[in-house]
């Protein structure tokens, strides 16, 4: 989360955040507070973190929040916890427009989290602890997410295919951006990207997408409204 003079931004998972971060970051005149980038609770919605660190995020400060196109932030998820966690997707969970969820209480998730990278270089381990954790795993959809972060109060909006420029603009709403710093912003490229086949329309067909966007009509409209349309 960084919080700023004026705003607020939440950091939610596989939207670009940890660019958007590090590009905040560049306009240190506009910011009072960056979660550090491997701070564990760096992805809390906003009324958790109101109400964990009794600080008022709403009165005085306008919501900002990343978003990306459905189809592309749920094989983004699903990746990710392949990658980083052994978590293995069946494709027909993602076509029917959800994704799974770890099914452990806050305290057990932060002891899976800090513990598995440890384990990678030990495959044998990594399976049993998956095996244990994600056992009566259910699965929850995209909107359940996005929900969290409440976005009928978001102000503004930053697209993760237009980062950059979505970012100067909102940005300018709560202060100068320089020539040079606008120029930085735009030098600074990708950052912490997870390597995969990016390619996502390798798994969805157009009626998968239907299927996807039928599911998540919160998302759905959301996109409609920030992009003028769902894919």
């Amino acid at each position: 989360m960084v919080i700023g003079r004026g705003f607020v931004w939440g950091h939610m998972p596989k939207t670009a955040g940890d660019a958007t971060r590090a590009l905040f970051a560049l306009l240190p005149h506009l910011v009072e507070h960056v979660d550090p980038h491997t701070y564990w609770k760096k992805h809390d919605p906003f009324s958790v973190r109101e109400r964990e660190a009794h600080v008022d995020l709403s009165t005085a400060r306008r919501r900002i929040l990343n978003i990306r196109r459905l189809p592309a932030w749920m094989w983004s998820y699903a990746q990710h916890e392949r990658l980083h966690y052994g978590l293995d997707y069946d494709a027909d969970i993602l076509r029917a427009g959800r994704i799974a969820r770890h099914p452990i209480r806050p305290a057990a998730r932060r002891f899976y989290f800090s513990v598995m990278p440890r384990l990678r270089p030990v495959r044998s381990a990594q399976r049993v602890l998956n095996t244990i954790l994600t056992k009566e795993a259910d699965f929850r959809l995209p909107d359940d997410v996005l929900r969290r972060f409440e976005p009928e109060q978001v102000a503004f909006w930053i697209r993760q295919e237009h980062l950059i420029d979505d970012f100067i603009a909102v940005a300018k709403h709560f202060g100068e951006v320089s020539h040079d710093q606008e120029q930085a912003l735009r030098a600074l490229g990708y950052v912490n990207r997870t390597t995969y086949d990016h390619d996502w329309k390798q798994i969805f067909t157009p009626e998968d997408l239907e299927r996807i966007y039928a599911a998540n009509p919160l998302w759905a409209g959301i996109e409609r409204a920030v992009y003028g349309g769902t894919l």
